[in-house]
């Protein structure tokens, strides 16, 4: 497959930004007016639960039609009629699990953006080369991947960090988004399952010098995901 890549760029994103500048890398290409996107987006995430919880809150918001494709889209009748909808439009977002990504076929977008840990630089490489624009979220802890993508060579040896004037970054809304927990079913029982997962996907990474558990502390993990009340 022609590599499309044009840029290959990651973040070192402080926990309680993670979910503000996604959100505002958003909204930067969806016009409210019109109700239409200006670019074709794979957001990828680590595991289904996670995609459910974070196209929920976007959804709730801001509004922002994001359409989930799950691992049981793959499999069922009429499945991937969303899919083939992203592949004949010409804007759009989705949001996947890698796993589920790496399975799309014919996947390409303007932009991929990999909100968190990838599985192997092998999947970063395959994403990479399916659109005009990759951008890596990492935590500070795991800004070494990087030069592992460097030491990987070709077009991931380009890999640059992205600078993000943080001050400006909105914060998520914390005590609305709370109350929305609290309140509404399918938040609670997504935002306890987004939890689990992205702690699973962390701490059986198969790269555990990079991604993994140390110094990872539950409230920092409701940070990123905020989907524990305060006191947890």
């Amino acid at each position: 497959m022609k590599r499309l890549n044009v840029t290959n760029g990651y973040v070192c994103c402080p926990v309680e930004n993670r979910q503000g500048l996604l959100l505002e890398l958003l909204n930067r290409h969806y016009d409210q007016q019109d109700k239409a996107w200006n670019k074709k987006i794979v957001i990828v995430f680590s595991h289904d639960n996670c995609v459910r919880f974070y196209t929920e809150l976007f959804q709730r918001l801001k509004q922002l039609p994001i359409i989930p494709l799950l691992k049981a889209n793959l499999k069922s009748q009429g499945g991937l009629d969303d899919y083939s909808l992203f592949l004949e439009a010409e804007t759009a977002v989705i949001a996947v699990s890698t796993r589920t990504a790496l399975q799309l076929p014919g996947l390409t977008a303007d932009k991929i953006i990999q909100y968190e840990p990838p599985l192997s630089l092998q999947s970063v490489s395959s994403l990479s080369s399916m659109c005009s624009d990759y951008l890596l979220f990492l935590r500070p802890q795991e800004v070494s991947f990087v030069e592992e993508l460097r030491r990987s060579g070709g077009a991931l040896s380009s890999m640059s960090e992205q600078f993000v004037p943080w001050d400006s970054v909105r914060k998520l809304p914390k005590q609305k988004v709370q109350q929305w927990y609290k309140n509404i079913h399918s938040m609670n029982i997504n935002s306890k399952a987004a939890y689990k997962a992205y702690m699973d996907s962390i701490r059986d990474h198969q790269l555990s010098d990079i991604f993994n558990l140390e110094g990872v502390l539950i409230k920092e993990v409701a940070l990123i995901t905020p989907m524990l009340p305060p006191c947890m």
